[in-house]
């Protein structure tokens, strides 16, 4: 009865019509989807990245999660898969897929510290490799690493763990011992030439000899700059080396006070000559 009298005046005949915030809002939902085509074209990825822009991401990560708990419309459903949106729902985003790069780098890392237990389970103790080999390389990467401070805590406490920095610490005190023996030796020769100038009036040694042999050596390493500060005072305390050029520096020649000093020589002679 009361459907008969509101269809006499018509009531039903008017289509409901949508509200403005309705529409309003399907008009944002729209920009938003243009936005994100137009982010796919740029970046040929939906996964858009909070940095680019934040607002759009979270709205693209809500459209996801509309979509796996079944709360999207069917209009709103069919407009995204038009432009593949969910195409990508299976792949990963390129944050992921950096976390697992980073993840794979520190495997990486891992595999070739157990190698090197491995090989130190072998060796003795050894942490000493062909420099050219593969383990070499990545032995010599963590030292200068550490030497720089480039190496991370956790690394170095791993690193630590199997005294890996103990061997180095050996290396260093083997070179060091080295170069005190190399030292001792070369002042023992000296103390030779010194003798023998004492017994025979000066340093007119055999060529061939060994002491004549040494003195040559010396020779051609001060010629070359290629003598310590040290040993080119003592050799020219005994008067068989000329005094060093003043452009030397730390037992080395310096390119460009030695040109200074010869274009300054160039000059003097051209000076006298005109003079």
């Amino acid at each position: 009865e009361r459907i008969g009298l509101l269809q006499e005046i018509g009531f039903f005949d008017e289509k409901p019509q949508k509200s403005p915030m309705k529409e309003s809002i399907e008009e944002m939902w729209e920009e938003n989807r243009q936005a994100l085509i137009a982010y796919k074209g740029e970046h040929d990825t939906f996964f858009v990245s909070q940095q680019a822009d934040k607002k759009l991401a979270r709205w693209a990560d809500n459209q996801r999660q509309f979509h796996r708990r079944g709360e999207m419309n069917e209009k709103r459903h069919k407009l995204l898969q038009e432009i593949g949106f969910f195409d990508e729902l299976g792949k990963k985003s390129p944050k992921k897929k950096a976390a697992e790069k980073k993840k794979s780098l520190d495997e990486l890392w891992e595999e070739n510290r157990q190698a090197l237990i491995a090989h130190k389970m072998e060796h003795n103790g050894s942490f000493l490799f062909h420099s050219k080999s593969k383990l070499g390389k990545w032995v010599e990467y963590q030292r200068r690493a550490h030497k720089l401070g480039k190496m991370s805590v956790k690394r170095f406490t791993l690193l630590n763990e199997i005294d890996f920095f103990h061997d180095e610490q050996l290396g260093e005190r083997r070179e060091e011992a080295i170069r005190k023996a190399t030292d001792a030796m070369w002042e023992k020769t000296r103390q030779e030439l010194v003798l023998y100038k004492e017994t025979h009036g000066d340093y007119s040694v055999a060529p061939k000899s060994r002491l004549g042999r040494w003195i040559e050596n010396q020779r051609r390493a001060y010629k070359l700059y290629d003598m310590p500060a040290e040993r080119a005072e003592l050799m020219q305390q005994m008067g068989l080396f000329p005094e060093r050029p003043e452009d030397m520096v730390d037992g080395r020649t310096s390119p460009r006070k030695k040109r200074k000093r010869l274009l300054t020589q160039k000059k003097e002679k051209k000076t006298k000559k005109v003079g």
